[in-house]
């Protein structure tokens, strides 16, 4: 008769720093699976959350504090005639002094260094992903704003990886027909948000768009709800944008970052330069802020270009959110913080860089 092996739910904890590299520990020789190096954790509780069991577990073996993010990825393997369930959850470094435990050292290490090291079993697998990951085609281009738009605009800039884009979202969408509904609620008419709504008016009067003839998608988005119609559904990345958008009322960018070639500038548009819209005629820039890479422009604050297109196979993602010089970067830094998490909430993946540029 086959004989159950035991189960043991593990949480480990991926940490990154600043500097893009991931926290990993030398367990002590005396201890179980000594020698090796893994991903700090511990065992789940009964009754405690994954959020609650890693905070714990990595403040008691190494002192410091960390925030919890999303799960990465599940390994199950046997062990030592046990069955381990190993949940890898990204985490960042929030703070702390590091000090051993259960280690006999720590490193912070470059994710394509980490198959390098001597690594506990069930850890392998999740740095080979990690790897793999970050050496994935256009995970992070730099962004600079011409010097003669500097002091005119600022954006708030997120570099995705490893997405698992979904064509819908149930569970998403009702999060955005709850936003949706809260606007109905607060505003019987648009007429009554003009004052949330200035912020984005002034950016586009600020690049030369007149936001009462061209509005902004996020204006367009409220006064949708505001008049309770559905918001239309693309997939589940365009839908993340659209929420934000909504929430923040400012507009947002959503480019696929396979598709962006060597670099990023936000720049006005050359003579006679434009391109193909999404679902729309050709978009002329000419005179006006676009963002362009090697190839040209390829999208602004109120259109983005079918080459740099979001679909359903989109894994590397640039989330970037337009805002007036004047808006605080404290308010603007809660918006990515905020993109973040629903992007990673609802598509895993993890993120590479988050960035305030002005």
């Amino acid at each position: 008769m086959k004989q159950d092996i035991p189960f043991i739910p593990v949480l480990a904890a991926l940490i990154k720093n600043e500097n893009g590299e991931f926290l990993i520990a030398k367990r002590k020789s005396d201890l179980s699976n000594g020698g090796k190096w893994e991903f700090p954790g511990g065992k789940l509780r009964f009754s405690e959350t994954p959020e609650e069991c890693l905070k714990r577990e990595i403040k008691e073996e190494l002192g410091i504090d960390i925030i919890v993010l999303n799960p990465f990825q599940i390994v199950n393997q046997s062990l030592y005639n046990k069955s381990i369930l190993l949940i890898a959850y990204l985490c960042s470094y929030e703070g702390g002094e590091l000090r051993l435990k259960d280690h006999d050292l720590v490193k912070w290490i470059n994710p394509n260094l980490l198959m390098e090291h001597e690594l506990s079993e069930p850890d392998r697998p999740i740095s080979l992903k990690l790897a793999e990951v970050n050496t994935s085609p256009g995970q992070m281009i730099p962004i600079e704003i011409e010097k003669s738009l500097q002091g005119t605009i600022k954006i708030g800039a997120l570099f995705f990886d490893g997405l698992d884009c979904q064509s819908k979202n149930d569970r998403l969408w009702e999060e955005i027909e709850q936003l949706g509904k809260s606007y109905q609620q607060e505003y019987s008419e648009p007429s009554q948000a003009l004052e949330v709504l200035q912020s984005a008016r002034d950016l586009y009067r600020k690049i030369g768009i007149e936001p009462t003839k061209t509005r902004p998608s996020s204006e367009a988005l409220l006064r949708r709800a505001i008049k309770g119609k559905p918001l239309y559904r693309v997939n589940s990345i365009v839908d993340v944008g659209n929420l934000c958008s909504l929430k923040f009322l400012l507009p947002i960018g959503l480019y696929d970052l396979t598709k962006i070639n060597e670099f990023i500038v936000l720049r006005r548009g050359q003579k006679g330069e434009e391109y193909q819209g999404i679902g729309k005629e050709m978009i002329h820039v000419e005179g006006r802020y676009t963002l362009a890479d090697k190839k040209g422009a390829f999208g602004n604050p109120s259109s983005d270009s079918l080459r740099t297109s979001i679909n359903v196979s989109t894994k590397n993602l640039l989330l970037v959110i337009f805002a007036p010089f004047h808006y605080p970067d404290d308010r603007l830094q809660t918006h990515i913080d905020f993109s973040e998490q629903k992007m990673l909430q609802f598509h895993r993946g993890i993120l590479f860089s988050k960035e305030i540029r002005k």
